[in-house]
């Protein structure tokens, strides 16, 4: 289910049969996902903070952008996408 209000949009949905999971559940929230407009900008800023990414560099996406992963302070994955 997608959620739109004004720029912003909330993607909420959970697994019917949890044994199709990708990934073990890391607790309430799994990741969160951002747009931003400068991927590898946005990794420097954080790495500066102590952030750590995998992988190291960001890759493409199936529309050509690019997507980068790293760990948010409660262990969630935290996404990272720059669009084309």
């Amino acid at each position: 289910m997608f959620l739109g209000a004004g720029s912003s949009t909330l993607e909420i949905f959970y697994y019917a049969d949890p044994a199709k999971r990708v990934c073990a559940p890391l607790g309430r929230l799994n990741h969160t996902a951002w747009y931003v407009d400068d991927v590898k900008a946005t990794m420097a800023r954080l790495a500066a903070e102590g952030a750590t990414f995998r992988p190291k560099d960001p890759a493409p996406t199936s529309d050509g952008g690019l997507m980068a992963f790293t760990t948010g302070p409660d262990g969630e994955r935290v996404e990272l996408t720059q669009r084309p």
